[in-house]
């Protein structure tokens, strides 16, 4: 029994079916703007359009529907109507190309022969050639222009005598005498064409003028001429004084030499006159004046003169030196080691200090050391040390600037608890000086060879108190303690620091529960998240979950925030002591559970006590309005062990809704495909049966994504599916369609 294929049948405009039809199978395009009917080639790779021409100002199927393919067949007619008047175009295989012209009276561009029929002077007046149509008219004129007109014999002989009476534009000889008419003028182009030129022109003359050139060469100047005229056009002894103006500067440079050293200077006929400087003052040829030796006496200085004092001998002997300013100096260089009333002096070899009221109070060791209130690098009596601050090698890359507290305890060394520095923040009361603040210096332990632990202690005095109170220190093992002197004490509030031997633990942020053996339910710490007037809106606290014990420490984390219009946090997700995490729990079970069991899988699991229908994922996008939610899908059970995908797909949600078309016609030209994964993507993976991406787009377009990189993924449930009950749905007509015609032939 032979097979037998449904024809294919579209109506959007100018779709032509792809290779993907069957042998044998039809395809009709029933629009109006170029219907047409189309099969495959015995090729399989061409599609062949019989029927209408295609009448459109552009080709057929230059910009293809959706799911339709480009290209022409051979012989496929095209009436261009974008032409005027409009054409016929035939494709040759490779384009659309006009036939051979005809004959026609009324398409532009064609021509047409007359026959042996058709006389010259015939009926047809839009073919035929008439004799007024091929005359030529002579004439004697040699400025028409006519393209129907021929020269006459005579014309060409006045052209000719034109021509040989003309001069040359080449040049030439003129013979006789050029006579330039009264408005016209004679110019010279200059290096670019109708760029400059110099042109001679002449003044209406009063009578008959002559101008004859020099008989020599070179420039001709004119009135207008500047830097011009050179000294070879003057004659000597031609420049009178008359010639000179009187405002003119004549330059030095064009007088005569003068003796070296003179001056000129007017004489009494004011006339500038060669002459020799005299007196105290001489003058170099130079142009450099100065003043003769001994010349200058006592007299000469006038009494409110200030002499500069490097003009002064720099040895004053025993004198002193009084001023009112300032004293400058490349240095200050004290050499009495007697302590002054006020000032800088040497109290030993190489060192230098400041007294005032009769005392050192500064000093500068030998060593570079700055010592305040005592001169001796390590003194045994602490009443006369005030600070001691060391400075060492400033011009060394070994050490850094420090600035030093040194202390003894008289004749011994310092002990446990010593406060060996203190800086002290104070103020007045009016009478008294009282401590605001201080940073303390302390020995933490007992010091010992080579070994001094210490520790900084940072105090502030409370409101109404008398005397700090020590609040955070920094002790010997780098820990911070706020709130606490002691990491092992009851009010513990926090510590900072490595808690091991070198090269052990990191930094640490600890929050500690006061007690050792922590109780059930006993918070160990806690991070809050709220205002000055301590008002919570979140945290994250930590919680025992049993008694403490030296082997058992159960904990749990909590992660709570605070609804809108609510006074305190509630808790919204938790982390179990075996590592469950439930969100929205209260503490009890979540609406999501998940952990991680056999160090492999996580288990998503839902305390619902329902046995079916239990959602485990559900998917949702935002919303406005009176859900903030709207959901789009879930992934649930139904208490079986059987896993559903569903979409959101009730009629609630849709509107026009229609019958899907052609759903047969779209899954045929779906390629599935037998492939390799390639190795960077899945090695493991070969003789895989799917589809194209690409293929699969021009059929299905909302079912392939592209991501951020360009690759494209297909989600074929989101139209494959319901195509395909389609396509079942046109071969179940099809078959009871022939079922009923097999019976009728039966019959």
């Amino acid at each position: 029994m032979a097979s037998t294929h449904k024809h294919l049948r579209s109506s959007t405009a100018n779709k032509r079916p792809t290779t993907a039809i069957a042998d044998g199978q039809i395809a009709l395009n029933t629009n109006t703007t170029s219907p047409g009917l189309f099969f495959k080639d015995s090729t399989g790779a061409t599609i062949i359009k019989v029927g209408p021409v295609h009448v459109s100002a552009t080709a057929p199927n230059v910009s293809p529907p959706a799911g339709g393919s480009a290209g022409n067949s051979i012989g496929e007619v095209w009436l261009d109507t974008s032409l005027t008047p409009p054409g016929v175009k035939i494709y040759n295989g490779a384009a659309l190309v006009h036939p051979t012209p005809i004959g026609s009276t009324t398409v532009q561009g064609l021509l047409e022969l007359a026959t042996s029929a058709e006389t010259q002077a015939g009926s047809d007046t839009d073919r035929a050639v008439t004799p007024a149509g091929l005359q030529s008219k002579l004439s004697d004129s040699i400025s028409t222009t006519s393209s129907t007109t021929i020269a006459s014999s005579t014309a060409v002989k006045s052209a000719y005598d034109l021509a040989n009476a003309a001069l040359p534009k080449s040049g030439g000889i003129i013979t006789g005498n050029l006579e330039i008419g009264t408005t016209g003028s004679l110019s010279f182009e200059g290096a670019t064409g109708d760029g400059f030129e110099t042109t001679i022109a002449v003044t209406d003359p009063t009578a008959d003028r002559t101008i004859t050139l020099p008989d020599t060469t070179g420039t001709i100047v004119t009135t207008g001429d500047t830097g011009t005229v050179t000294s070879t056009m003057i004659a000597d002894g031609t420049i009178m004084n008359s010639d000179i103006n009187s405002a003119a500067a004549i330059a030095h440079s064009k007088l005569a030499s003068l003796t070296a050293g003179n001056i000129l200077l007017g004489n009494a006929s004011n006339v500038p006159t060669s002459t020799a400087v005299t007196g105290d003052i001489t003058i170099s040829n130079a142009g450099v004046t100065a003043i003769s030796a001994n010349v200058i006496v006592n007299a000469d200085i006038n009494s409110s003169a200030a002499i500069a004092g490097t003009k002064v001998s720099p040895d004053f002997g025993s004198q002193n030196v009084i001023t009112t300013g300032t004293v400058t100096g490349a240095s200050l260089s004290p050499t009495s080691s007697t302590v002054p009333s006020n000032g800088v002096y040497l109290p030993a070899a190489n060192s230098v200090a400041i007294s005032t009221g009769g005392s050192g109070r500064l000093f500068i060791n030998s060593s570079g050391s700055v010592l305040v209130g005592t001169s001796s690098a390590i003194d045994d009596s602490l009443a006369q040390i005030a600070l001691r601050a060391s400075i060492h090698r400033l011009n060394s890359d070994a050490f850094a600037p420090t600035f030093r507290f040194d202390k003894r305890r008289g004749s011994s060394s310092v002990i446990a608890s010593d406060t060996v520095g203190s800086i002290e923040f104070r103020g007045s009361d009016g009478t008294n000086f009282l401590s605001a603040a201080s940073i303390n210096a302390v020995i933490d332990g007992t010091p010992g060879a080579n070994d001094m632990p210490g520790r900084l202690v940072f105090s502030t005095t409370a409101d109404g108190a008398s005397s700090p109170t020590e609040r955070m220190r920094i002790d010997s093992s780098g820990r911070l303690l706020v709130g606490t002197s002691s990491s092992t004490a009851d009010a513990i509030a926090v510590f900072l620091g490595r808690t091991g031997a070198p090269g052990g633990t990191g930094g640490e942020i600890k929050l500690a529960h006061p007690t050792t053996n922590v109780p059930a339910s006993g918070t160990l710490g806690r991070i809050q998240f709220g205002n000055t007037s301590d008002d919570r809106g979140a945290e994250i606290a930590a919680t025992a979950n049993q008694t403490w014990t030296s082997t058992a420490k159960g904990s749990y984390l909590t992660f709570s925030t605070t609804a809108n219009n609510a006074s305190s946090p509630t808790e919204r997700m938790r982390i179990g002591n075996s590592g469950i995490v439930d969100i929205g729990s209260g503490g009890v079970g979540g609406n999501l559970r998940a952990m991680v069991v056999s160090g492999s899988a996580m288990q998503l699991s839902n305390t619902n006590t329902a046995t079916t229908n239990l959602p485990f994922i559900e998917f949702g996008r935002s919303a406005t309005g009176p859900s903030l939610y709207t959901a789009e899908g879930d992934i649930r059970t139904d208490g079986s062990g059987n896993l559903a995908f569903n979409n959101a797909s009730d009629i609630t949600l849709k509107e026009n809704i229609r019958d899907l078309p052609d759903c047969l016609a779209s899954v045929t030209q779906l390629r599935p495909v037998l492939f390799d994964w390639k190795e960077e993507h899945k090695p493991c993976c070969t003789d895989i049966k799917g589809f194209i991406a690409q293929e699969f787009e021009q059929i299905l377009p909302k079912s392939v994504n592209t991501d951020e990189n360009g690759i494209k993924s297909i989600s074929p449930v989101t139209e494959l599916l319901p195509l395909l009950v389609g396509a079942i749905k046109e071969l179940s007509a099809q078959v009871n369609e022939l079922q009923a015609e097999v019976a009728a032939i039966k019959a």
